[in-house]
């Protein structure tokens, strides 16, 4: 009897970095995509008590996308949150300007969806502030002087472009006392292109136009090992083993008769 060959499936994992500035805990699971590393946020102390995020890296190929997301309110331009700083193994190039974009924005005309906000953020590299040196840094403000406010296409490191919290805006006006427009409302997005890292560590986010307000881990850690291919047999294949081993029981059977 012919058998049809056994068709080869692989199934490259999802490594889940939770590092929740305090947590920690790798999740693999065995389902296609891109390579995912995620920091939970919690509710930072002191004056910011009202603000929450978190951000999730995820890699395809040499593209990387940041995903950061405020959770909270933010009553004034002190608690807005205006920087991302991590550590990588990395050594490809990034764009200065990445490209940004908002799925919602306060402007100086409402609420609006899918608003652009490429060159609004400033991106560097071997960045050091709160006494620690970061392989990168994004910002949407001057920092102080850390980002150079003329290297800005949008908002010369104002405080506008920053991100406040979805809980902030109702649907269609937000209640805080932001004064620069336009601000990302809940989530902002960054796609960078030459990432050829397998590790994201020290996730630090920055809040206000001095970024002064850092809040952050340690935590370091990788995605988990694509497992090895599994052979799993198609299921006509298995049909006709069904069969065969039918039709063995039936002759043995024959023979003992």
């Amino acid at each position: 009897m012919r058998r049809r060959p056994f068709t080869t499936l692989s199934a490259p994992a999802i490594a889940t970095l939770a590092v929740g500035l305090g947590s920690f805990a790798v999740v693999p699971t065995a389902q296609a995509g891109p390579t995912v590393f995620s920091t939970s946020g919690t509710t930072i102390a002191g004056t910011h008590d009202e603000a929450k995020a978190d951000v999730t890296f995820s890699q395809s190929g040499s593209t990387l996308t940041i995903t950061v997301r405020n959770l909270g309110v933010t009553s004034s331009n002190a608690s807005l949150l205006d920087g991302i700083f991590f550590d990588t193994d990395s050594s490809g190039a990034v764009s200065k300007l990445p490209t940004a974009a908002a799925a919602r924005a306060w402007t100086s005309s409402g609420i609006r969806n899918s608003v652009d906000f490429t060159g609004g953020w400033q991106m560097l590299r071997g960045v050091t502030i709160g006494g620690n040196t970061y392989s990168y840094g994004l910002s949407a403000v001057g920092g102080s002087g850390l980002f150079a406010s003329n290297a800005f296409a949008k908002g010369n490191g104002g405080d506008d472009y920053g991100l406040i919290g979805s809980e902030t805006c109702g649907t269609t006006k937000c209640e805080t006392h932001v004064n620069k427009k336009p601000v990302a409302i809940g989530t902002l997005t960054f796609t960078l292109s030459g990432f050829t890292g397998t590790v994201i560590s020290k996730v630090t986010l920055a809040y206000n136009s001095a970024l002064s307000v850092l809040v952050g881990t340690n935590k370091t850690s990788g995605p988990t090992p694509t497992p090895s291919p599994v052979n799993v047999p198609e299921p006509a294949s298995l049909v006709l083993l069904g069969f065969g081993a039918g039709a063995i029981g039936l002759l043995r059977r024959r023979r003992k008769a």
